[in-house]
């Protein structure tokens, strides 16, 4: 699942979405992780073990994610991490939810922890990864730098299409890589920064993520030292300010 591995950072943009989009954050070094969903599709639970508890998560109220815009909210997740108390004052309605989960028929995800179709069609997965690793393979320097996030997904349709382009920086000790990200044939952008903060206003922020490479014998072209490399997003409907970037991958293109 990780051939290799290229960090990237990205200024990416929609609307953001304060709490949550059409994927989002459940926990950070879950385990035991499953995935349960509604009769009709649109909740699902997500068990799992964290910090020496098992907590069932409910998630609720959004798919796909919009298109940038200035006036228009992104789509958000109501998540409910009391199994249901915070929602229902009940802390065991999770169970009332019951499995119905069907096998999942969708594009291959990268990360994946766990997927699943609901009966209406839709997708839902739960995929896992390290996000806040420090640049350039340098060793860990400060808390919570190598926890695992595990996000939740719900979507219909493509995936999200990265194109990350590599160049060579520091005399040609380092890639220096830029793209861009498009979903649902749209781009994805922001609309103006701010300074001293990580997002560009309401239209994203910079995150880093990495992109698959390609196989060998593929459409990646090369040119000197200049290399192209395509990939799918592995979160189709990601919360704008963890956009997908594919699969992991680390080491030089």
């Amino acid at each position: 699942m990780r051939p290799c591995m290229l960090a990237l950072t990205l200024v990416a943009a929609a609307a953001l979405a304060p709490c949550a989009a059409a994927s989002d954050r459940i926990a950070l070094d879950a385990t035991h992780v499953r995935l349960a969903l509604s009769v009709d599709g649109q909740t699902a639970v997500v068990s799992y073990r964290s910090g020496g508890l098992v907590r069932h998560a409910l998630v609720s109220g959004a798919v796909n994610a919009l298109p940038p815009s200035e006036v228009v909210p992104q789509v958000r997740f109501a998540i409910d991490w009391t199994g249901g108390w915070a929602t229902h004052r009940n802390a065991k309605w999770w169970q009332r939810i019951g499995d119905h989960c069907r096998p999942y028929a969708g594009p291959h995800l990268a990360a994946l922890v766990a997927a699943c179709d609901a009966p209406d069609g839709s997708h839902w997965a739960l995929q896992q990864w390290q996000p806040k690793l420090p640049h350039r393979g340098y060793p860990r320097y400060a808390a919570g730098q190598t926890a695992w996030e595990l996000d939740v997904s719900h979507w219909t349709g493509p995936l999200a299409e990265l194109e990350v382009h590599a160049d060579w920086a520091f005399g040609g000790q380092a890639h220096n890589l830029f793209g861009r990200l498009r979903y649902g044939g749209v781009a994805v952008h922001g609309f103006h920064t701010v300074k001293g903060t990580r997002r560009t206003g309401s239209g994203g922020s910079v995150r880093r993520r990495s992109c698959s490479a390609i196989r060998p014998g593929s459409s990646a072209t090369r040119s000197g030292r200049r290399t192209t490399r395509r990939c799918r997003g592995s979160r189709p409907a990601p919360r704008v300010t963890e956009l997908p970037t594919g699969s992991r991958c680390r080491g030089r293109a």
